[in-house]
């Protein structure tokens, strides 16, 4: 799917999720104080109708020129498939109960840097395993606006 498709999928989704806002592949959580809250959306390689989705949170005391998907997780259907199609018949009251489900609990739960650095932490710890590190990539970086372009609080 193209940037162009995403940004009209999240429009239609918008409606049911107050407090969010759309720019380009993200559906940001507003307003972006300490921490860049949202849900990415990505296509894939190997089809045009499918893609993936992503929440996320991003501390923003350090600068950064790129999106980082690290913390968080792929948004799944509920069957547990996290890969989305664009032809499919219940997209949009699909994706609205994903994000309801799985991100907006998640996110809302960020309201301090304490509340960031403790569930950055938790993750940290989660994805140790036994033989070692998991397999998870430790920075995914999203093809979005640059941050510097990103609307964020006055305060």
């Amino acid at each position: 799917m193209t940037t162009k498709e995403f940004v009209a999928l999240a429009r239609q989704v918008l409606p049911a999720l107050p407090g969010f806002a759309v720019k380009n592949r993200l559906l940001l959580v507003t307003p972006i104080e300490h921490t860049l809250k949202a849900v990415h959306f990505d296509g894939s390689s190997f089809s045009k109708t499918s893609f993936y989705v992503t929440w996320f949170y991003q501390p923003l005391c350090v600068p950064s020129q790129h999106v980082s998907l690290s913390l968080g997780a792929r948004l799944r259907l509920r069957n547990g498939i996290d890969g989305w199609t664009s032809t499919a018949p219940d997209l949009v009251p699909e994706l609205i109960d994903a994000i309801r489900r799985e991100a907006v609990p998640k996110l809302t739960t960020l309201q301090t840097p304490r509340d960031v650095a403790s569930a950055g932490l938790a993750e940290f710890r989660a994805t140790k395993t036994m033989s070692g590190w998991s397999s998870r990539p430790t920075c995914w970086r999203a093809r979005v606006t640059p941050m510097a372009r990103l609307p964020c609080s006055t305060n």
